[in-house]
């Protein structure tokens, strides 16, 4: 009897496991639930750095007051790439001022003349460390950072900014994320 039943499921098997290849039926994995234990990018480098950046990537949040009573929203991402052969990292701080709510979907231009953090500036700011290239940083400059899609827990988003390192040299990093939250 358990053979059976064995051999009967083997054939049903081989009978509708062709089916399915040949089906062209599409399995849709809500957004959601893909790579939701560290997010991840795909950006494009050019002038200093040639080719292709990829790794994973976290959002903070955060909302505070200074003293003289001014509230001061923030954004933090975080690219990372250690596994590489060319090791890499990405911050990026999007900071509003007297604003009290988390952040919109929106663009978010880079700040060209940050006189300090000190006085909460706002806009974009970010910096860029790759081994190949120096143990300087390369700072933002101009562009900007899209928010398309913000949840307590999922960031989306497309980047667009151009780095400049203090020797002159320049560097454009653009492409799209895929944020979680983890700090």
């Amino acid at each position: 009897m358990y053979q059976y039943i064995l051999k009967s499921l083997k054939v049903g098997f081989w009978i509708l496991a062709p089916l399915l290849f040949i089906s062209n039926a599409e399995v849709v994995v809500p957004a959601e639930l893909v790579d939701n234990a560290g997010g991840n990018y795909y950006f494009s480098a050019e002038g200093a750095k040639e080719g292709s950046l990829q790794g994973k990537v976290l959002f903070g949040t955060s909302t505070e007051s200074n003293n003289e009573g001014a509230s001061l929203s923030s954004l933090s991402l975080v690219f990372f790439n250690q596994e590489a052969t060319d090791p890499h990292s990405i911050k990026i701080l999007i900071s509003r001022r007297n604003q009290l709510q988390p952040f919109k979907i929106g663009k978010y231009k880079v700040t060209e003349n940050i006189e300090g953090f000190l006085n909460s500036f706002e806009g974009v700011f970010g910096y860029v460390n790759m081994n190949a290239l120096s143990e300087r940083p390369f700072f933002s400059n101009k562009g900007s950072v899209i928010v398309r899609q913000h949840t307590k827990n999922d960031l989306r988003g497309t980047i667009n900014v151009a780095f400049v390192g203090d020797n002159g040299e320049r560097m454009l990093i653009k492409g799209d994320f895929h944020a979680v939250r983890g700090h």
